[in-house]
């Protein structure tokens, strides 16, 4: 039997805080800037329309982002990987940019396995701007480093129409890398401020923080059986990084959650109402009464209808 994952301790997680806005620090005020400056019209992976050569897509791919409402901006400032960008995926490689309008399908991982890399990312939302700092290794696996949000009502819709007006108009030529460039400084200005005004309790532990978000959304919406793309879309953050946070920070993954939350609204209904298995089923996001009934089988070692008939 694989060893469940055990939840970090207070320390450890104060420690992983502490390193992980150093190092989102040291990328906006380095990394971030160099390949800036070192950025060209080849080195921009734009939208789906991108003229580089499309890739072979990895075998399986666990986790696919879905579009969402925000617009996002990775750049590599470590390794190579690969990146899905609608139907099609392409090697980025340290120094690119790639941006993702609004409603894009796209993706991130590995081009071997071995290969180690690292993303930083902007997010543009209607009210306020995000940074997170990811890093891929074999060992350790997806990992995000540190994330922040700051609130600039003003800047991110002008920020988010500039990066939507050069997605729909084509490649990027020497005009529009000029706008590029500015509006990435800008970014990259805006989050380093935030990022070194932090108190201690602006700080917090994120991660802690995110894992409630997910646990509250998931408690609020689980008749409706949400997705691992619509969770990761409320939290904006890409399935592969969220699962591999959930996990290490609760010992279990989202879906084992998911289940737990409806197996004891399950357990209510069926000791409290006297509602058949399949509406109890279709109340608690089951698809099927079967599938609910096999479930609730290999969770309870009996059947909804034993189970109801013993305890009620």
């Amino acid at each position: 039997m694989a060893r469940k994952p055990e939840r970090l301790s207070y320390r450890t997680r104060t420690r992983e805080q502490g390193s992980g806005l150093a190092a989102l620090v040291k990328a906006l005020s380095g990394d971030v800037p160099r390949v800036i400056g070192e950025l060209s019209t080849g080195s921009v992976l734009l939208g789906a329309d991108t003229k580089r050569r499309a890739r072979r897509g990895p075998a399986d791919v666990p986790y696919v982002d879905a579009g969402h409402e925000h617009a996002e901006i990775a750049c590599v400032i470590r390794g190579a990987c690969l990146v899905k960008m609608g139907a099609k995926w392409f090697e980025a490689k340290e120094g690119d940019v790639c941006i993702f309008p609004s409603q894009l399908e796209h993706s991130d991982t590995f081009l071997k396995r071995s290969r180690s890399y690292s993303l930083l990312w902007f997010s543009l939302g209607n009210d306020e701007i995000g940074s997170h700092l990811t890093r891929y290794s074999r060992s350790a696996g997806f990992n995000v480093l540190f994330r922040t949000f700051c609130d600039t009502a003003v800047s991110a819709p002008r920020l988010m129409k500039d990066l939507s007006d050069m997605a729909a108009s084509g490649p990027v030529t020497g005009a529009s890398l000029v706008r590029l460039k500015a509006c990435l400084l800008e970014l990259c200005s805006l989050v380093l401020n935030h990022s070194l005004q932090m108190g201690a309790k602006e700080r917090g532990d994120w991660r802690s923080k995110m894992v409630d978000e997910v646990m509250e959304h998931i408690r609020d919406h689980y008749p409706e059986s949400p997705s691992l793309a619509e969770i990761s879309d409320h939290v904006r953050l890409s399935p592969n990084y969220l699962c591999s946070l959930f996990r290490k920070h609760t010992g279990q993954t989202i879906f084992t959650f998911l289940n737990s939350i409806r197996m004891k609204k399950a357990e209510e209904l069926l000791l409290g109402t006297t509602l058949s298995v399949k509406e109890i089923a279709k109340q608690t996001g089951f698809r099927s009464a079967h599938y609910f009934s096999r479930t609730f089988r290999r969770i309870h070692g009996t059947s909804p209808s034993v189970f109801r008939e013993r305890h009620g």
